[in-house]
C-alpha cells in the first residue's frame, strides 16, 4: 500500500506566529510516513510582523515605535508522529500524538523604506511541546489535507536589544507575563496537499 507524502502550510500562523503578538509565520511544511504508524514532519518559516502590530499600524497615523515597524527572521520545526489507529496501515492518517520542537530567531525595530531606524530587538525562543491531533485525508491518499492539533509544552525566550553592531544588553520582558512565563500553549491548524510518489521501474 502506498503511503502518501503531505505538503502543508499554517494559516494560524500567518496571522499569529511562534512568538504571540510579536511574528508571523509564512513557511511550509513536509510530512512523510517513516513506519505504518509513524511519520516525521519537518518545516520552515520566514517570520514577519504579527497581527497585533499590523492591525496598530493600520489604526494610527502615529505607528507605534516611530515610522514603520519590522519584524524578520526564521523558524524550524521538527515532529515526530505516533499514528493511534489499530489499522495495519495509518500513516499520516487519523488521530496521533506527537512531540513538535520549534527553533524560532527574530529581529524588530523600526524602518524609514527599505533603512532600519536606531536600535532593533532580537528574539531567540526554543519550544518542546506535546501535541494531540487529527489529520484527515481522502482514502485514495491524494487530494486536500486538514490537520488540527492542541498541545503545550516547555518554552525558553530570550530578548537581546542591539544598540550597535559592538553593544547590546538583555531585554527586559517583565512587562509581558505571557512572553516570560516558560509554559507554552498550542493551537494549530494545517492545510495541506497530499500525493503519492510514482513508482521507480
Amino acid at each position: 500500500m502506498k503511503m502518501p507524502r503531505i505538503l502543508k502550510i499554517s494559516p494560524g500562523n500567518m496571522l499569529i506566529g511562534p512568538i504571540p503578538a510579536l511574528t508571523a509565520a509564512y513557511g511550509i511544511i513536509y510530512e512523510t510516513p517513516v513506519a505504518r504508524r509513524q511519520s516525521i514532519q519537518v518545516g520552515c518559516s520566514f517570520i514577519g510582523k504579527g497581527l497585533f502590530f499590523r492591525l496598530k499600524e493600520s489604526a494610527s497615523s502615529s505607528p507605534p515605535f516611530g515610522t514603520t515597524y519590522y519584524e524578520t527572521g526564521m523558524m524550524f520545526q521538527f515532529a515526530y508522529k505516533f499514528y493511534l489507529s489499530r489499522k495495519r496501515h495509518t500513516a499520516p492518517r487519523g488521530f496521533y500524538v506527537a512531540p513538535l520542537f520549534r527553533s524560532t530567531t527574530a529581529s524588530g525595530g523600526t524602518s524609514y523604506g527599505y533603512r532600519i531606524q536606531g536600535n532593533y530587538i532580537t528574539f531567540e525562543q526554543f519550544d518542546a511541546n506535546l501535541i494531540y491531533g487529527s489529520q484527515m485525508i481522502r482514502k485514495s491518499g491524494r487530494g486536500l489535507v486538514i490537520d488540527w492539533y492542541v498541545g503545550a509544552g516547555y518554552k525558553h525566550l530570550v530578548a537581546t536589544k542591539h544598540y550597535s553592531p559592538s553593544y547590546s544588553t538583555p531585554y527586559s520582558l517583565e512587562g509581558n507575563p505571557f512572553l516570560k512565563m516558560p509554559v507554552n500553549f498550542i493551537l494549530g491548524l494545517n492545510i495541506g496537499w497530499a500525493f503519492c510518489p510514482k513508482n521507480k521501474d
